[in-house]
């Protein structure tokens, strides 16, 4: 809840600048195990807040890893309803 609302820009935006100042391509994701973090629109919420402000380098790409457990065979007895929470947020 707290960098969806904005309380952790200032971490971010220095966080931002030395992934920029890295020589090569740089790929960041944020906190990628979502499970038992909050509700599926607040880990969503937190996505869509802090990914734009860490992907503003030229050589920085952004996005999220599932670690396959959304698409396992068993999906952990989540349907696919609830998956698509995790990765379909409701940005506002």
């Amino acid at each position: 809840m707290a960098v969806a609302a904005g309380r952790a820009d200032a971490e971010l935006k220095a966080m931002a600048a030395k992934l920029d100042a890295l020589s090569g391509p740089v790929f960041v994701a944020v906190h990628h195990e979502p499970e038992k973090d909050g509700t599926p629109a607040d880990w969503s919420a937190m996505q869509v807040h802090a990914l734009p402000i860490l992907g503003r380098g030229n050589n920085v790409t952004v996005g999220v890893i599932g670690n396959g457990w959304w698409w396992s065979a068993k999906k952990k007895r989540y349907t696919d309803s609830q998956i698509a929470q995790w990765i379909t947020p409701s940005v506002r």
